[in-house]
């Protein structure tokens, strides 16, 4: 009986990952209006029951998309800051990592379309509000990582730089074919954040 239940965990896991890897292509690329359910179930390889059987409605599976795409971003960028050599290889390792998810067209695409929606229909605003602040939390306790690595002065306001590194982020992916290192731009902002932009070469 086990068994057969941790394959029903199992099959239901491979769903919700088809259909979440078949919507991060179909909206990021034709939007959140352009896609129905029955062709985003179609992408994925399911019926329109399927989809159903997982999610009340696309954007629930859109912010449970993101959430975990972020949740894994900022998790990996945590785990630098506390693993890296010294401050100098914490800043590279980071610079290359954004780099490598600037490159991911559909990912940040795929944001735009969730925070253009958010403007336009107010209830799901209202979860992305929810979702919004959840990644700020973990943006805060991020660069509190970075600012106790880098001896940060005691006067870093991390609420305000937090909302401004992300909105910074988000900005330099759209703004990618102007930089050819947005990395670089974000980390040489995070130095300055936390009293290192000197070191910036």
């Amino acid at each position: 009986m086990n068994a057969t239940r941790l394959t029903q965990t199992q099959r239901k896991a491979a769903t919700r990952n088809k259909l979440r890897d078949a919507a991060a292509r179909v909206f990021a690329r034709q939007g959140l209006g352009g896609v129905s359910i029955d062709r985003l179930s179609e992408a994925a390889g399911f019926s329109r029951g399927a989809f159903y059987a997982h999610y009340a409605d696309k954007q629930g599976l859109l912010l449970e998309l993101l959430a975990a795409s972020h949740e894994t971003e900022i998790q990996a960028w945590t785990d630098l800051a506390g693993s890296a050599g010294d401050v100098a290889a914490m800043f590279a390792e980071m610079e290359q990592r954004f780099n490598r998810l600037a490159a991911e067209q559909d990912w940040w695409l795929l944001h735009g379309e969730l925070q253009l929606h958010a403007q336009r229909d107010a209830a799901f605003g209202r979860q992305y509000q929810q979702f919004s602040d959840a990644v700020m939390r973990r943006i805060e306790h991020l660069l509190r990582e970075i600012a106790a690595r880098a001896a940060a002065p005691a006067t870093l306001d991390v609420a305000q730089a937090a909302v401004c590194l992300r909105a910074l982020g988000l900005g330099l992916m759209f703004e990618r074919s102007t930089h050819t290192s947005p990395g670089a731009a974000l980390v040489a902002y995070i130095r300055l954040l936390v009293g290192q932009g000197e070191k910036q070469a």
